[in-house]
């Protein structure tokens, strides 16, 4: 076996600590506002180096449509029904507009590209996780629009589907990228390999954070508000990965982490590109908010998921 470079040796050791990398990467994002300021510029090139990573660590001989109606039929579920049920259930509470808005833009968006990293984190089915990746952001054309309609929202359907399209032509350029380096320069699919792959990927989500943390530091000077919206942020992240879990066990998909993990785990700000600014401005907090028990995933969701696999722990 070919002796891995002081680089790779670096990143490997990230890789061990991941789930403690992300929420260092939240702390420095809190601690420097001017460096996540910054950042928010490199978001999408980071995203996409991040999917390449996820793609590099395919396992070629697993079949990624395995069960492809199950999954469809469970997307659905999760990306459409799920958001309608959650606002309609919010309405008949009549909570109030601005708690309703944020919460369905959670369950309607798609899957975030740093999800497959994450669950390969817990111990869970990389390449799984990406199918659902895919599948989620070919959808949100789709099913997002019944789920704008329902909301008071005055949004462009015309931008929201080049706004997917694009992304999906990120997919799949990132994929076709991935297998590029790993025909032309990368050695085969190795344990090895994996760890400093794994290192990558989370020091990359530690930057990612950097960008998506920005609105928090405009909340100081309302910590009750502040207190508020992260305390609902962690709620609605959890129960969406519970249900997650529910929707897992109901297809018999007999992927918990994978389900679990992607279904709370959401690329809410996918809509800040659709939807005009003075609609979205209201709901930043909660955006940034969100991205808080994303982060922590890897690290609680040691706990949540532990009965599913013994490297979650």
């Amino acid at each position: 076996m070919q002796p891995l470079l002081p680089i790779q040796q670096v990143l490997v050791a990230i890789g061990k600590r991941g789930k403690w990398v992300l929420p260092l990467g939240l702390l420095v994002a809190l601690a420097l506002p001017n460096f996540a300021n910054a950042m928010q510029v490199a978001i999408g090139p980071l995203l996409a180096i991040l999917l390449v990573i996820s793609f590099l660590q395919l396992n070629d001989q697993q079949s990624w449509f395995a069960d492809l109606k199950r999954s469809v039929l469970l997307l659905l579920c999760m990306q459409l029904v799920l958001p309608i049920a959650i606002l309609l259930f919010m309405r008949a509470l009549s909570v109030p507009v601005q708690w309703q808005v944020p919460i369905t833009l959670v369950g309607a968006a798609s899957c975030i590209t740093g999800g497959p990293s994450i669950v390969m984190m817990l111990g869970g089915n990389g390449a799984a996780a990406i199918r659902l990746l895919i599948l989620s952001t070919l959808a949100l054309p789709i099913t997002a629009f019944p789920v704008l309609a329902m909301l008071p929202l005055h949004s462009s359907h015309e931008m929201l589907i080049r706004t997917a399209l694009m992304l999906s032509l990120v997919v799949l350029g990132t994929y076709a990228t991935a297998k590029l380096l790993r025909r032309y320069i990368l050695a085969p699919y190795s344990q090895a390999q994996r760890g400093w792959l794994d290192g990558a990927a989370a020091f990359l989500l530690a930057f990612i954070v950097l960008g998506l943390m920005a609105a928090i530091h405009t909340a100081w000077d309302a910590p009750a508000l502040l207190a508020t919206t992260l305390f609902w942020a962690f709620v609605v992240n959890f129960a969406y990965q519970f249900i997650g879990l529910g929707l897992n066990h109901l297809f018999c998909m007999k992927l918990p982490i994978v389900f679990g993990v992607m279904t709370g785990n959401r690329a809410v700000a996918i809509f800040l590109t659709a939807l005009p600014a003075s609609a979205y401005q209201p709901f930043l907090l909660f955006i940034a908010c969100y991205q808080i028990p994303m982060y922590l995933t890897p690290l609680l969701g040691s706990y949540i998921y532990r009965r599913y696999t013994s490297n979650a722990i």
